[in-house]
């Protein structure tokens, strides 16, 4: 699911319980939401959610291209990487 806009500063607070830094959770979310499954979710319209699970907001037709591009231009190089043999 597509999270709220906003999520990082929602979760600051709970650093200390996570065992995280604040540039730890930042890293953490950035590599959540660069992924090709995170990006398949950002739909337009889509419920975007927050800690608790509850609809924060809806995914912006802005926000769904970015996601559609990003998709497209990681797909190409996904095909041309050699695959791993064992």
């Amino acid at each position: 699911m597509p999270l709220k806009i906003g999520l990082f500063e929602d979760l600051v607070p709970c650093t200390q319980d996570l065992s995280l830094s604040e540039a730890e959770l930042r890293e953490a979310i950035q590599t959540w939401c660069r992924g090709t499954r995170y990006w398949a979710c950002l739909i337009k319209g889509a419920s975007r959610v927050d800690l608790a699970g509850q609809e924060a907001g809806h995914v912006r037709p802005k926000d769904a291209k970015r996601a559609q591009q990003l998709q497209a231009r990681r797909a190409p190089q996904a095909r041309s990487k050699p695959s791993k043999e064992s």
